[in-house]
């Protein structure tokens, strides 16, 4: 599974997109074929609202604690699966 920094994308409703996340959350990476077509959960669980435009990769890294907390949880459970073999 390949993680990427994303933020929700906001409304758009005037293009300004003042309502855009702050919170960088990291997201699987899929290949988007239009606008607004990813709107898969981050690994906190948090995705896109009702309203919202779906996911736009970010350049900054995830700030999001929950994210942050899932990953180095898994990557720990990896390299003891890892070690174990």
């Amino acid at each position: 599974m390949s993680l990427v920094p994303a933020r929700k994308i906001g409304r758009c409703f005037n293009g300004a997109e003042r309502d855009r996340g702050t919170i960088v959350h990291l997201v699987e990476e899929q290949p988007v074929t239009s606008c607004g077509d990813w709107f898969d959960k981050a690994l906190c669980g948090s995705q896109p609202g009702f309203r919202g435009n779906g996911w736009t990769k970010s350049d900054k890294d995830a700030n999001c604690p929950k994210c942050l907390k899932k990953q180095s949880k898994s990557e720990v459970e990896r390299s003891v699966a890892t070690e174990a073999e």
